[in-house]
This record gives C-alpha cells, structure tokens and sequence, in this order.
C-alpha cells in the first residue's frame, strides 16, 4: 500500500507541474481518436480521411474548449454529408446545431459528455459515463449523457436516410425529401427500445450514486461505485428482459465491473482516506455547538537517500 501511495504522489506531483501539457496532449489524443473514427464512419468526403487533416483539425480541437470543439465536429460532419447528399447534410445539421443551442451553450463544461459518450459506445465502453458522471460530477450531466446516447444511436441510422435520398432530385423535391427523412428518423428513434433502455439506465445510476455519497460512511465512495454498477446492472437486466430488446447481457455485465474498477482507481488518485486516523471534534461559537468529524488524507513522504563521505 505504501509503494502505492509513493507512486500515486510522483504522479500527482508530475502533474501539477507538468498539467498545461498533459491536457494538451490528451484533448489532442482524444480528439484526433475521434475525427479519425468519424471520418472512418462516414466516408464520403476523400479530403477529410487524409491523416493531416484529422491532425491539423485534432491540433486546432486541442486549444479550443468542449462547446467549440462540438462545433468543430458538426462541420466536418456536415462537410461528410455534403459529399453525399443535400437534403442528409441539412436535415443532420439542424438537428445538431439544435443540440449544440440547446445544450452546449447552457451548459459547455458538460459538453465532453456528448462528444465522449459516441466514442466511448463505439467500443463498447460506455458503461463508465455514468460511474464516472455520478462520482465526479452528479444529475447536471444527466441530458449531455442523454445526448450523447442518441447521436450515438442517431449514426446508425444515417444510411437509412440515405436511401430516402432520391439523385437528381429538383429544388421542388427537396422540401418533400426533407420532410420524409425527418418522419423516418422520428419514427426509429422514438421506438428504439434499446436507446430508451440505456438513457433509463443511465439516469438512475447518476441519480442514486448522487444520494449515497453523501452518506456519511467509512469507505462512502467505493461503496458509491458499487452500489452505482449494481444499480445499473439490475436495470439493465430487467429491462432487457420486460422490453424484449434482444440486446446481450453478458458483456455489459463484464464491462460495467470493468468500468467500476477504473473508476476506483480514479478515485484513489484523486484522494484517499485514513479512517483510522479519524477524531471527532466538538466546539462551538456565541450561536452555534459543532459536532465535525475530521478524517486526514493519506499522503505518502517520500524517502531521500543522502550519501555522507567521511
């Protein structure tokens, strides 16, 4: 446990001192992950699945802020969808300059949520959002991560909308053509069991780790995290099971274990406890007698060798 807690400090220390740059780096890792795979995904544009220009455009994501970087995303996917057909590009614009109104703006220190959730479902990972948000963060991330879930949904439909598309269409056909493809996503989104299943899901996991963290118990947010996967894991089941989704079982049980792991681990290095060390103070003032429980932090010192010569 010592050698953990030394390793967790060199890392902590290393971090501060070094913090500007590690977030640098890591937007542009992210960032370049994620317009490299959406570029991948939709394909219709050669210009915009060159690698210099998903670097150039993950260097540019790198500086900017969540909103903005959001915004970065719906041109390139408007870009996409422009190589393809009019009527997509218009109709998927709206609906994500819609969200980015909606969402982004009110709330933009929450809009990684909607850029991270699409990648982390991707690869079949998304099942730490909602460990991660209600740890962390708490219900305000509950619509970004809502968000986030139907555009992931929303990309699987896309070649659908481009079967409505009709070439050659006239300006006059356009509105019609819009307006079909618009009954077509509102119809498989509204009935798309599974989305439904998982924005469930998700929410009440949030919603319930929110309250037991602030119970005042030894070890209160590991027990959080637990009781957090088993929330989600019992609602996925029996959802799965009463919606008839069809949808597996298995990994999502396996990935949400996983996913409690790492958010344990975040949370040893984000700070730990030594609830031996645990006193109980009473004091008071002219108003007020305190009862306050304190608990240290665990730190770890650590050791310098000095070599002496005589």
């Amino acid at each position: 446990m010592t050698r953990l807690l030394e390793i967790k400090a060199i890392m902590v220390a290393l971090y501060k001192r070094f913090d500007f740059i590690v977030n640098l780096v890591g937007k542009f890792i992210v960032a370049l992950i994620i317009l490299m795979r959406l570029n991948a995904f939709l394909a219709y544009s050669p210009a915009l699945s060159k690698i210099t220009i998903n670097i150039a455009l993950a260097l540019m994501a790198a500086f900017l802020p969540g909103s903005w970087f959001l915004l970065l995303l719906i041109f390139v996917v408007a870009i996409q969808l422009f190589s393809a057909s009019m009527e997509v590009m218009l109709i998927v614009t709206l609906l994500m300059i819609a969200v980015y109104l909606l969402f982004g703006r009110l709330q933009p220190k929450y809009s990684y949520f909607i850029i991270i959730v699409p990648l982390l479902a991707s690869i079949n990972m998304v099942y730490i959002v909602p460990l991660f948000a209600g740890l962390f963060f708490g219900p305000g991330t509950l619509i970004p991560i809502a968000v986030g879930l139907g555009v992931y949904q929303f990309t699987k439909y896309i070649p659908g909308l481009m079967d409505l598309r009709v070439d050659g269409a006239t300006l006059f056909e356009s509105p019609d053509i819009i307006l079909d493809m618009y009954g077509y996503l509102s119809n498989v989104l509204l009935n798309d069991k599974g989305l439904l299943l998982m924005i469930f899901a998700f929410s009440a996991v949030i919603v319930v780790m929110y309250f037991v963290k602030k119970l005042q118990i030894d070890y209160i947010w590991y027990i959080t995290i637990g009781v957090g996967a088993l929330t989600y894991i019992i609602i996925y089941s029996i959802g799965n099971v009463v919606l008839n989704t069809q949808l597996g079982l298995v990994w999502p049980i396996l990935g949400t274990i996983l996913s409690a792991g790492l958010v344990g681990v975040m949370q040893f290095f984000k700070f730990s406890l030594d609830y031996k060390s645990a006193e109980s103070l009473q004091f008071e003032d002219d108003d007020y007698y305190y009862y306050v429980k304190t608990i240290p932090k665990v730190k770890a010192v650590r050791t310098h060798k000095e070599i002496k010569r005589l």
